[in-house]
């Protein structure tokens, strides 16, 4: 059970809430730091990801604050979805939308790949 004061992230949600109540909470607040009060009037903010789930998360994380990320991708599937729009010539703006991001980590990402791809013997 989270103790009160303490900081969390959104794999914890995931875990004792939902994958759904996560992903909610990703969509609204990309990137913040959300303290979580004891309990939810229907006016608070948290309330736009389902009365339930703000209710679960008050109940569970009440007090508590919790690390919303950009995207619920991990690493390694956001560099790997980068990499492929990237292949498919999408710009590098809507890459960064599609993968939750920033545009400057687009370029820092490719920019690695890139490196990494000239290190590479060639076979032919």
């Amino acid at each position: 059970m989270p103790r009160a004061g303490s900081t969390y992230g959104i794999e914890d949600v995931s875990e004792l809430v939902s994958v759904r109540a996560a992903t909610r909470l990703v969509e609204a607040f990309p990137g913040t730091v959300l303290y979580i009060p004891k309990k939810i009037t229907q006016d608070h903010e948290l309330c736009v990801i389902g009365m339930d789930d703000a209710h679960e998360i008050s109940r569970l994380f009440g007090g508590c604050h919790l690390h919303v990320p950009m995207s619920i991708l991990s690493r390694e599937k956001r560099r790997l979805l980068i990499c492929r729009l990237a292949s498919e010539k999408i710009s590098r703006r809507q890459i960064a939308l599609r993968a939750g991001c920033t545009e400057r980590r687009v370029y820092q990402i490719l920019e690695q790949e890139n490196a990494q791809d000239d290190r590479q013997p060639s076979f032919f």
